[in-house]
């Protein structure tokens, strides 16, 4: 009979050296931990359907520089949005709740989410997808407070049913011709 061959001895190298975590700047770890820890609570905050375009969401924002810090307030162009948090905007964005508040400083969240212009199928929320359909950028942001109430003002008075901008302009006309003194008849 045969006898099986002598088995081949093969070393498995690793081309990199080992990192120690000890050696490493803390500072990198860190860094790169926080968006982690962060990003899976924004999942963790988010139904289970609705998980998969987190990840979309958050590469798009980090393209046009909207990153958050290890508080989870929100980021642009270094510098941070107060008492903003991230969990709370993509809660707010992937549930479709009629109870549910808004929360505070979501107008540059949906800001964002215009400038990155992402599919509306990836928002639950109908509420922010009429917002999002019928978002008119502001064109100056340097007094947040006022900019965030002309926005809510716009978007409460452009919210009736059925009526665009453009026909809802035509009805008024036609109720005031309707309306108008002339036509009334004085006993």
């Amino acid at each position: 009979m045969h006898e099986p061959s002598e088995p081949v001895r093969v070393s498995v190298v690793d081309k990199e050296p080992e990192k120690n975590l000890m050696t490493d700047d803390i500072s990198d770890v860190t860094e790169k931990a926080i968006p982690n820890a962060m990003m899976m609570d924004i999942i963790a905050s988010v139904p289970q359907s609705q998980s998969k375009f987190v990840p979309l969401i958050v590469e798009k924002l980090k393209t046009r520089s909207y990153f958050w810090n290890e508080f989870g307030e929100m980021v642009k162009n270094g510098s941070p949005i107060k008492d903003s948090r991230i969990v709370d905007f993509f809660s707010y964005l992937m549930r479709n709740s009629k109870i549910q508040a808004e929360p505070k400083h979501f107008s540059h969240f949906l800001k964002a989410l215009k400038e990155i212009n992402i599919p509306h199928s990836w928002i639950a929320n109908q509420k922010v997808l009429d917002r999002l359909k019928h978002f008119q950028v502001i064109a100056s942001y340097e007094d947040d407070d006022t900019n965030e109430e002309k926005f809510d003002v716009a978007h409460v008075h452009r919210r009736s049913k059925s009526v665009t901008p453009t026909t809802s302009w035509k009805k008024i006309a036609r109720a005031k011709e309707k309306l108008s003194p002339t036509k009334w008849i004085n006993y």
